[in-house]
Formats: structure tokens, sequence, C-alpha cells
């Protein structure tokens, strides 16, 4: 007699953030929520989405000169769902990547040496293309910013960051005054 495999059932709190609320933020989670269901594996068995409140960024850009001009909105969702095997849990964990995970049941698992195997091959090979992506775009930022000294050489000017331009600016003032307190003891 085959053994039926038990299904999963987890608890997800799922959250996002951005911008207007109603018609965006909320409609997003629930699209995200509808994408989550019709997955292979997956049911969603009861969902609770919060109305999205206004994002408080204080002490967030303390340090960084970045300015937020609209308003941004979070919400987030409380979501019961079913899969029927583990690997369908770790691919929506990977793709849905919620804030909190807590497994219903069953409260013991029984794995076969392949069954983890396919999982860890699943999660290396995320981590791999993760990898790749991050290395691709460091050499186009890096790529990006040659090109870009290169035409301001090319047209003469020139970028530096505030806190360059303000010891530059020191210095020449440092010097400036240095000169005229010369030309005063002569």
């Amino acid at each position: 007699m085959a053994q039926e495999k038990q299904k999963i059932k987890v608890g997800f709190i799922i959250e996002i953030l951005g911008r207007p609320a109603d018609h965006h933020v909320k409609l997003t989670m629930e699209q995200l929520i509808d994408r989550m269901g019709n997955e292979k594996g997956t049911k969603i068995l009861q969902k609770t989405v919060h109305d999205p409140v206004e994002y408080n960024m204080e002490g967030e850009n303390e340090n960084k000169k970045i300015s937020v001009k609209q308003k941004l909105f979070t919400t987030f969702a409380d979501i019961e769902v079913e899969f029927d095997e583990v690997e369908h849990l770790l691919m929506a964990t990977f793709n849905y990547m919620p804030s909190n995970i807590e497994i219903i049941s069953p409260e013991n698992f029984i794995l076969k040496n392949n069954d983890i195997s396919g999982i860890l091959t699943g999660i290396v090979v995320r981590l791999h293309r993760y990898d790749e992506i991050t290395k691709k775009i460091l050499v186009d930022r890096e790529i990006l910013e040659n090109q870009l000294k290169s035409l301001m050489e090319q047209t003469g000017l020139s970028i530096s960051n505030s806190s360059e331009q303000e010891k530059t600016n020191e210095i020449k003032e440092e010097k400036t005054s240095k000169k005229s307190g010369k030309k005063k003891q002569n």
C-alpha cells in the first residue's frame, strides 16, 4: 500500500511597500496572494490583507542626503497556505520572501536523503543565480562609471561628491588666507 504524502500547512506573513496606498499597494498584495495560490502544489486556505499605512522613514535617512517626495505605504497579509510537498514550500519561500513563516502541521517530517539532496540543490542553484546577478550589476556599474569619467574628461566637466568639494574649498581658503597674511606682514 502506497503511503500518502502528508500536506504541509503553513502560516506566512508577507509585507510590501509602495505607493499609492489603495490602488497600488493593496491591489498588488491581492495579486501576489492570488499568484501564490496558482503555484503548483499550493492552496491558499485563508488570507487577511491589512489596510495600507504610511511608512515612517524617520531615522533611516539621517546620514544620507536622500529625500522622498511622495509618501510610501506598507501593508501586510496573514496567509494560511497548504503545500503538497516540502519543495513547494521552499519555492514559495524563495519566490515570495515572507517576513515570517510558521509551520502549523505536520509536527514532524520524514525526509529521504534524495528529498534533502533535491532541496539543497534547489537552494544552491538559486543562490548561484543571485550571485551571478550581483556580479553582473557590479560589472555594469563599473563600466558605467568608466564611461561617465571618460565622457566628463572629453567635455571638461568634473564630478565630486559634496564632502570632497568642501575639503577642496577649505584648502583653497586656507591658502588664500595664508597668502593674504604674508602680504600684510610685508
